[in-house]
């Protein structure tokens, strides 16, 4: 997926080495991930001896997976020698070994930060704690929808990542947003220059099919240190919302969002005219259809682009459909196919008239970057920009030191006024 050019010198960057438990295990069926990278399958075989990922040119899912948080370790979600660590004693296929290594990561970690936390580190304490929240969500990714493994793991992550949040020198406030019947959990983040009185643009920042707020958090940083709020939340499908509560996403995505918007306009921290939403992964069908029929939206990132799910993610990556069965509440294949048919922006995108953004990678092997094209050509807005990046794939991981200054200084500019 990646097209970065490789440096030796980058693996040898670790100067210590943590030892991890080798493992030898069965392991049978298939490798199951949401809409964030490339997933595959595992034969039924004893896993062989380590042999190492190679996140730099992942041609794996395992190594897809760590580039994804490497990326997210230059925002403070892991630190990136454990893991390179981790990968030399990790193979492409062994599940249980990926699920001890990365659980010794983000116990370790939680060790280090409440042993800060006792001697009054708490800077520390923080930083140990975000890696642990980073860590144990890294543990849960190979498991099914069903394996309960999964909500444990959820929760440990949720609950490192939330002590990290109330050690922040930038306001990380727990919130809940009811829609109808249903409650959303997430947080309200403030940038660390916010000064009461201060009337700020605002973001809705809405994930794909697999994260939850608290590593979404890392990905829209970047916005904070620009001036612009966050909003964080748990919506249909994703997050707490499926790991704990069962409820899964749905079409008509304007109406949650509609929910997101109307309690962020309310936020004595908020200018209403300058809010936005950023749709990442399977989140760029999300934000583009709430920005159809609300415009309350005054700028739009589509941080990878699609105009039909069941094309664009469902077909073109079969490796995943048993998690948006999952996250679709489909029994099987076929009712799934029926219910993702239904995810199309073809009659919607020429709604959206806010200055939109569509981002996607050249080699991008989870989402189809036809269906950015196909999505950037069916917007009637004036104001709108169409950025493929070569040699990278989903969610551009390999070059967010490019692609994240892109997306949040244009956004920066657009709710400028």
């Amino acid at each position: 997926m990646s097209g970065a050019p490789r440096s030796d010198a980058m693996l040898r960057l670790a100067l210590s080495r943590r030892s991890f438990a080798a493992h030898s295990v069965l392991v049978g069926g298939s490798v199951l991930v949401g809409g964030s990278v490339l997933a595959g399958s595992i034969s039924q075989a004893r896993a062989a001896p380590p042999t190492g990922l190679d996140w730099f040119h992942p041609d794996n899912v395992f190594a897809a997976q760590t580039q994804r948080l490497v990326a997210e370790a230059m925002y403070g979600a892991a630190d990136i020698f454990e893991i390179e660590s981790a990968c030399r004693e990790l193979s492409p296929g062994d599940v249980s070994a990926w699920d001890a290594v990365w659980m010794q990561c983000a116990e370790r970690a939680e060790v280090d930060a409440k042993a800060a936390i006792v001697d009054g580190r708490r800077t520390t304490a923080m930083n140990r704690d975000f890696h642990a929240a980073g860590y144990f969500r890294q543990s849960e990714m190979f498991f099914t929808g069903g394996d309960t493994r999964k909500a444990e793991r959820f929760r440990r992550a949720q609950t490192a990542f939330r002590s990290a949040a109330a050690l922040s020198p930038t306001q990380i406030r727990v919130v809940q947003i009811k829609s109808g019947t249903e409650t959303y959990d997430g947080y309200w983040c403030l940038p660390a220059s916010y000064r009461s009185g201060d009337r700020l643009p605002a973001v809705f920042f809405i994930g794909g099919a697999d994260s939850y707020a608290e590593e979404n958090y890392f990905s829209g940083l970047a916005m904070l240190a620009r001036g612009t709020a966050m909003l964080l939340l748990d919506t249909p499908g994703r997050g707490s919302a499926i790991y704990l509560k069962g409820i899964p996403t749905r079409v008509d995505y304007e109406v949650p969002v509609s929910a997101a918007l109307d309690w962020m306009e309310a936020q004595s921290e908020v200018d209403p005219a300058r809010m936005g939403l950023v749709g990442i992964s399977m989140g760029a069908y999300y934000a583009p259809r709430a920005a159809a029929f609300d415009k309350r939206v005054r700028a739009l990132v589509c941080w990878s682009g699609t105009i039909n799910l069941l094309r664009d993610l469902y077909l073109y990556n079969p490796s995943i459909q048993r998690q948006l069965q999952w996250i679709t509440g489909s029994a099987d294949d076929a009712t799934a196919r029926e219910k993702l048919a239904a995810y199309d922006l073809t009659g919607v995108a020429g709604r959206i008239m806010c200055p939109t953004m569509v981002v996607h990678g050249r080699n991008d092997l989870v989402m189809d970057p036809a269906g950015a094209e196909s999505f950037f050509a069916a917007l009637k807005a004036q104001d709108k920009t169409l950025r493929i990046f070569a040699g990278t794939g989903h969610c551009c991981y390999s070059t967010w030191t490019t692609v994240v200054p892109f997306i949040f200084d244009w956004l920066t500019t657009k709710l400028r006024t």
